[in-house]
């Protein structure tokens, strides 16, 4: 019981610290974008995930070990799914959905998403894209016409 107990703990103070770290280095490179480089020189989404996962890799890794995932993520992969985040702008939650377990989903559905239909706990999401309409030039309407 009181193995379970510290379990618990230890990986509820790895996820604190893991999504802290995240929302720092997510935090510095909207900071950086937001400062229309200055004198950096713009880097891209691949860059800047290279650059930011040094801050965010320790935490990253001791949860990781502490939730026996380590061996499903390799260095290579955290940082092209750092760096899709990144680019499309996404929060350090949205990140972290990948890597974080909680009691709404198991480790076993992460790392094995077609276990996810055979739960019996199935959350369904709904999406809806929303787009403004295009807006012709006036070249283009004087085409038509």
């Amino acid at each position: 019981f009181y193995d379970e107990l510290d379990y618990e703990r230890r990986v509820r103070k790895r996820r604190t610290k893991l999504l802290s770290s995240c929302e720092d280095a997510f935090t510095h490179v909207r900071k950086c974008l937001n400062e229309k480089y200055g004198t950096h020189i713009p880097m891209d989404a691949r860059e800047a995930a290279q650059a930011v996962f040094s801050s965010m890799s320790r935490s990253l890794q001791k949860y990781l070990r502490v939730t026996r995932q380590q061996p499903y993520f390799t260095r290579e992969s955290i940082i092209t799914h750092l760096a899709t985040c990144l680019s499309h702008d996404l929060s350090p939650r949205t990140f972290l959905e990948r890597y974080v377990q909680t009691e709404c989903q198991p480790l076993a559905t992460l790392l094995f998403p077609a276990l996810a239909s055979l739960t019996n706990n199935n959350r369904e999401q709904s999406w809806t894209l929303i787009c403004d309409p295009q807006n012709s030039t006036t070249e283009e309407k004087e085409k038509m016409q």
